[in-house]
């Protein structure tokens, strides 16, 4: 079951190192490990913080009767690894995701998405030695500085999310969102420290 007194509303949930978060209105913010359910919608929209504008994917999913817009940066590594899971699955069936954040010292965080269907954790569809399809990451001058820039990695995925037919309008309650205690997990999603392949989470 989703969460509790919500029924019919939509609960806004974003992401901060690794953790989902909502702020319900005069409460404070509450943190989570993972969401369950289906999606129903998917947009992309511009909004500007400080000054920096920026682009989130704003993703709908449905628990029974509790409604979730799950917002992710399309620059982040959390975007590349939740589409890039989602890949592998069914984007039209019920999934449980699970963002991932592991940082070591003097290197950038690394940020992905772990997506489960049917019991199993999904794999990448594109990897650094497989990149199928997908365009890479390149480098540009920027400034007279290397940045890196993956525009069109990022419109490939946007591109194929926007691509499919999301037509759920109810489906059976399930898990929601979800919180654990540190070591008692209830599923089988990797934690940040399992992961052992590069995520290719690049500063653009």
């Amino acid at each position: 079951m989703g969460l509790e007194n919500n029924s019919g509303k939509l609960t806004f949930v974003n992401i901060k190192e690794g953790k989902l978060y909502i702020k319900p209105k005069d409460s404070e913010v509450q943190f989570f490990d993972a969401l369950s359910g289906v999606i129903t919608k998917v947009e992309f929209a511009n909004e500007t913080y400080e000054g920096n504008v920026f682009e989130r994917a704003k993703i709908t999913i449905l628990d029974g009767e509790d409604k979730y817009l799950l917002q992710i940066r399309t620059d982040s590594g959390y975007f590349r690894g939740f589409c890039n899971s989602l890949r592998m699955g069914n984007p039209t069936e019920r999934f449980r995701c699970a963002p991932s954040y592991k940082k070591e010292e003097g290197k950038n965080p690394q940020t992905t998405f772990f997506v489960q269907q049917n019991g199993q954790t999904l794999k990448h569809y594109s990897t650094m030695e497989h990149p199928e399809d997908v365009p890479p990451v390149t480098k540009v001058k920027f400034k007279g500085k290397d940045v890196w820039d993956g525009t069109e990695q990022i419109d490939y995925w946007k591109n194929w999310l926007l691509s499919i037919k999301f037509e759920h309008e109810a489906i059976a309650g399930g898990n929601g969102i979800q919180a654990y205690k540190a070591g008692e997990r209830k599923d089988n999603i990797p934690e940040a420290n399992d992961i052992t392949e590069p995520i290719d989470d690049l500063p653009f």
